[in-house]
């Protein structure tokens, strides 16, 4: 037996509605959680747990900087030395992969190496946090100890 148009019609339109209504939750932006099922709504992903962590991909120096195009913000632990955790503070056309702390004893200045020339202007280099310390003029003479003439001439 046919059933009329209308009776077509009518479940076409019930159809729709249900589909819409069920799935426009999934096309909206959501928040996953593991172990929670109120995860927080700035967060992408939240992990609950008082007795695990997260384990983040784990790749040797060579593995990791064999990434094709890594995205800027990736994070992945590094195997061989040196140990850590690296993200990629660049872009994925241009990677520049960061070290996050280290495990070695470092100065409060990251234990860097200068690749460039320390240009101070005007200013010092002093230890105590106000005139003592180093000092080089315009013209290469070097003064120690403390500063007499701030205005860079000694």
């Amino acid at each position: 037996m046919r059933q009329p148009r209308w009776l077509l019609r009518i479940w076409l339109v019930i159809g729709v509605w249900s589909l819409s209504a069920g799935f426009a939750p999934w096309a909206e932006a959501q928040s996953l959680g593991v172990g929670t099922t109120a995860p927080d709504a700035s967060a992408a992903l939240e992990i609950v747990s008082s007795d695990k962590g997260a384990l983040l991909p784990r790749l040797t120096a060579a593995q990791r900087t064999a990434i094709p195009a890594p995205a800027a913000g990736l994070l992945v632990y590094q195997t061989t030395a040196p140990i850590g955790f690296y993200y990629n503070a660049g872009t994925a056309a241009v990677p520049a992969w960061q070290q996050i702390g280290t495990t070695a004893a470092a100065d409060n200045l990251g234990n860097h190496v200068a690749t460039q020339n320390l240009n101070l202007g005007a200013n010092r280099l002093v230890g105590n946090g106000g005139t003592t310390g180093l000092q080089i003029s315009a013209t290469g003479v070097v003064g120690l100890g403390a500063i007499t003439n701030p205005g860079g001439g000694f």
